[in-house]
Parts: C-alpha cells; sequence; structure tokens
C-alpha cells in the first residue's frame, strides 16, 4: 500500500512540473545506485564469510 502511495505522489509531481521530470529521474537513479552498491558489499561480505567458514572446516 505504502508503495503504491509513494509512486502515485512521484507520478503527480512528474506530470505536475516538467522541469521536476530530470531532478526525480537523477533522484531515482542516485537511490538505485544506492541499493545497487549496499547490495554488492553486503554479498561481498557474505562470500568473505563464506571463505572463512570453508578455510576453518578444512584446517578441523
Amino acid at each position: 500500500m505504502i508503495k503504491i502511495i509513494l509512486v502515485g505522489i512521484i507520478v503527480a509531481l512528474v506530470y505536475s512540473q516538467p522541469n521536476l521530470r530530470l531532478t526525480i529521474a537523477d533522484w531515482l537513479t542516485n537511490v538505485s545506485d544506492f541499493l545497487t552498491e549496499s547490495v554488492e558489499k553486503k554479498q561481498e561480505g557474505y562470500k568473505k564469510l563464506r571463505f572463512k567458514t570453508n578455510e576453518s572446516m578444512k584446517n578441523n
């Protein structure tokens, strides 16, 4: 429900003021880049943890 409301607000802003289209597109791009980077960092952390776990199992 909240997602639908947020999308509605963004769409309303885009169509109410044409000069905001670029700003909103830039904002969405920045948010997307931030989320992508955070997911990549978490994946790297999990890979390191899994490697350490596998190494400790081999040593025992």
